[in-house]
């Protein structure tokens, strides 16, 4: 595997931007705003013609990709982040077809500057454009192919039809000739081969007044070229797609693509989109002429919101500046956090498409529910997939919880590296629990589950903003089946102040998922925050791990979790004892111990006995909790923190005992920090 680092193919740095941005970006054609175009509204002909819309000006990083000195690259994004858009603005600025239009299109827009500087000459290539999103997708995969199939003669039939006049010879002919409707691959060849031949009679005849005489070649734009083969691509089962005929087509697709970058008038250049590198990797091995530009800072932002872009746009259209605060406070919570740069501290952007929504929506005085977009920045398919794997729940498990300090709302994920290309086999051998994680951290990161950590992105990962957060957690409790249960769950928890049946869904969780060993060694900040990712999407909870209190004595102590509502305040202590710390038997593996574990009643639990090797805890269970562990939350139930925050709100505490990752006791306190009743098992 190669570390994520750009590659040195000789990559020009003299125009390369830094990612932070000094001004908005915001263009419109009047002082109002009228109208903010959504991801939907993709072709930038018609949305600068629209006078109505307002435009995101992202032309100031064409010089920026025209000075790589690479043939192919790769630039990949999570979804909704407007990368048809820029295909379709690098279509009309490089097309030699829309050469006559630079004016309407670019004249009052960054790249304009540069062009009368003579750094990046518009209307030199012809374009040929492939979308793969389109693609028409069946659970056939020999249906598949045919329609991967259909898709790219489609694609060549439109080339023809934009530049049959340039290419000599009537369309139909043209079509006729050299499109062989039961073989794409023979009929991109074809298309290649005969501008590569235009262009060099072109070139040696010296007719200066000729309109391909200043064209190099043909430039290929590949929108969303993993949207077809990440629909097949399952890590779990990896044998359906590697022995389909899509699969053999995308291959030979991308090695014709390859074989005619080498001509001197073909492919002269190569702008691929997408979500990530996994379909290039395993579908493309001998396609290793692409340079992945996805996290180097020069073009950073060429996709998302800054957030100047939105403060700018929100001042424009807001009436005071306290909705401009509260606006741009939601905007952040949900939609910002996106660090693509792995090297330098920089400001984040945001999630375009929702950003979009969101301010479209202030702007007409329509509902959004900015918590719960239509447009998922992450897949179902991908969170499904996600959620099916141990060591990607994990991951996510881990990262859904505050920092330790309390300074941001998620974990830090350390990494010491990721990978450029990794393949299903890669992805597989971490989902059974062997081998690196690095290929699932990758993965994560390009779908935006993850992103860069802004202050120290070449070490962290982290949860990029609560929307990611919320899809993730709600899909893992889907996978187990307990998404309604545990919604009703949370949805008492918030009204009454009773955890004991989320704690109960919580159990079920525990046993349900795929438990690798080191699962029953589990922490109780582990367990702890995993409850806490279960109960993200209540709005009605305000959930803050590790709250701060100064005991009686003086000295300051860290209460586990504290959940308020506005009627409520249920405070928790966690501990755990782990499935090895007890005596269940020698001669039983972890997973027998579990089982056994599981079938036990409340009075058994609580006679259990520690193991001899257990050094801090002798006895029983119950003489463990008598002895030290209600003496504990007793100190922080009696903090003025607490006492305070419980003032206006009916009081709850609770200490929660997970035990061998299969049971869960849990014991009521009053606000003396006196055991109330009996334990109950959740």
């Amino acid at each position: 595997m190669v570390q994520l680092t750009a590659n040195a193919r000789g990559l020009s740095t003299a125009r390369l931007l830094p990612q932070k941005q000094q001004k908005s970006s915001l263009r419109i054609a009047s002082d109002t705003i009228e109208a903010f175009p959504r991801c939907s509204v993709s072709n930038f002909s018609k949305l600068r013609a629209n006078k109505r819309f307002a435009y995101f000006d992202r032309t100031k990083y064409v010089p920026v990709l025209d000075s790589i000195d690479a043939d192919v690259i790769l630039f990949l994004r999570p979804r909704r982040f407007g990368k048809s858009l820029t295909l379709s603005m690098l279509e009309h600025f490089h097309g030699v077809e829309h050469r006559a239009q630079y004016g309407e299109l670019f004249k009052d827009l960054d790249v304009d500057k540069d062009v009368k500087e003579n750094r990046v000459t518009p209307g030199q290539y012809l374009i040929l454009k492939f979308n793969f999103a389109e693609v028409r997708r069946t659970r056939d995969l020999n249906e598949a192919a045919q329609g991967l199939a259909d898709n790219i003669i489609w694609s060549l039939k439109r080339f023809y039809g934009d530049y049959y006049p340039y290419l000599g010879g009537s369309l139909d002919q043209l079509i006729s000739k050299k499109i062989n409707q039961g073989d794409a691959i023979d009929s991109l060849r074809n298309l290649v081969e005969i501008v590569n031949l235009t262009l060099r009679e072109v070139k040696n005849g010296g007719d200066t007044k000729h309109p391909l005489t200043n064209v190099k070649g043909i430039y290929l734009l590949a929108d969303e070229y993993d949207a077809f083969s990440n629909e097949y691509m399952d890590p779990h089962n990896s044998q359906a797609w590697a022995g389909s005929d899509a699969s053999s087509l995308v291959k030979d697709f991308w090695a014709t693509v390859k074989g005619m970058v080498d001509l001197p008038y073909g492919i002269c250049r190569c702008f691929i989109t997408g979500i990530s590198p996994l379909s290039l990797a395993d579908n493309t091995s001998g396609f290793n002429i692409a340079v992945n530009m996805s996290f180097k800072e020069g073009v950073a932002g060429l996709c998302g919101l800054s957030r100047a872009d939105v403060e700018e746009t929100l001042e424009r259209i807001c009436e005071s500046k306290t909705d401009v605060e509260g606006h741009l406070a939601r905007l952040t919570k949900y939609a910002n956090g996106y660090h693509f740069c792995n090297y330098r501290k920089s400001e984040p952007v945001f999630n375009t498409d929702t950003s979009l929504e969101y301010l479209q929506a202030v702007l007409t005085g329509e509902d959004f529910n900015i918590a719960s977009p239509p447009n998922s920045e992450v897949s179902p398919q991908f969170l499904e997939i996600c959620a099916s794997s141990p060591g990607a729940v994990t991951h996510i498990q881990n990262a859904l919880t505050p920092s330790p300090d309390g300074t941001t709302p998620y974990h830090l994920i350390p990494y010491s590296k990721l990978v450029d290309r990794f393949t299903l086999a890669d992805l597989q051998g971490s989902a059974l629990g062997y081998g690196e994680e690095v290929a699932w951290h990758t993965l994560l990161l390009y779908f935006g589950a993850f992103t860069f950590d802004k202050e120290n992105p070449s070490k962290f990962l982290t949860i990029p903003n609560h929307i990611a957060a919320t899809r993730f957690s709600t899909t893992i409790l889907r996978r187990f089946g307990l998404l309604d249960s545990m919604r009703d769950a949370v949805r008492f928890l918030a009204l009454h102040g009773d955890i004991i049946a989320p704690l109960s869904g919580y159990r079920k969780l525990m046993a349900g998922r795929d438990i690798k060993p080191g699962g029953y060694a589990m922490t109780e900040w582990q367990h702890r925050d995993s409850f806490h990712m279960a109960i993200l999407e209540n709005p009605g909870l305000d959930p803050q791990v590790e709250y701060e209190v100064t005991k009686p004595g003086g000295g300051l102590g860290l209460v586990d979790l504290v959940l308020t509502s506005p009627g409520h305040c249920v405070v928790t202590e966690w501990k755990t004892v782990k499935i090895d710390s007890l005596d269940l038997g020698d001669s039983l593996s972890l997973d027998e111990k579990a089982e056994a574990l599981s079938k036990l009643r409340i009075s058994e639990v609580l006679d259990l006995e520690f193991h001899e090797r257990e050094k801090y805890k002798e006895e029983t269970i119950g003489d463990w909790i008598e002895e030290d562990v209600t003496a504990q939350l007793k100190s922080y139930l009696l903090s003025p923190e607490i006492r305070e925050l419980a003032r206006s709100r009916e009081f709850h505490a609770y200490l929660v005992l997970v035990i061998g990752s299969r049971k869960i006791l849990v014991w009521e306190m009053d606000e003396k920090g006196d055991r109330i009743g009996e334990p109950v098992l959740a």
